[in-house]
């Protein structure tokens, strides 16, 4: 599937990516960044965050809480808190 100009202009702008990966020439792409207090997500579970936008297929794979060094790996119930990376 295929992102439009418009649809990825409007997520880079409703988040604040700090890092970007790239694999297999473009085909996954992994992005970092941090859940400010004015993000969707905040209380939102992985489960209900991912169903938001449904055009767009991602999946968290791991979640730094902020203030802690410690890495969770979210399954769908796990809640997405302000200041998560």
């Amino acid at each position: 599937m295929q992102l439009n100009t418009k649809e990825i202009e409007l997520l880079l702008n409703q988040s604040v990516f700090n890092d970007t990966y790239e694999f297999e020439n473009g085909a996954l792409t992994m992005l970092g960044l941090n859940l400010t207090n004015t993000a969707k997500f905040i209380g939102k579970s992985v489960k209900e965050a991912v169903q938001m936008i449904p055009d767009v297929h991602f999946f968290p794979i791991a979640i730094q809480r902020h203030g802690s060094h410690l890495t969770t790996i979210p399954r769908g119930d796990t809640l997405l808190n302000k200041g998560d990376h």
